[in-house]
């Protein structure tokens, strides 16, 4: 039996999904102008599954 926890694909790819998106935006703008908001809307990813992970 695994005795590690796996992490579902679904998960893997939302994360990679929002550091690249946080990535590019951090390109684009200052820290501090950026939100939840675009962030999510840009990742397409509904906020509640941001604050979830």
């Amino acid at each position: 039996m695994d005795t590690q926890k796996r992490e579902d694909l679904r998960v893997r790819k939302t994360k990679q999904s929002l550091r690249g998106t946080f990535r590019e935006m951090i390109c684009e703008m200052d820290l501090g102008e950026i939100t939840i908001k675009e962030l999510t809307a840009r990742s397409q990813i509904n906020r509640k599954t941001f604050y979830l992970h």
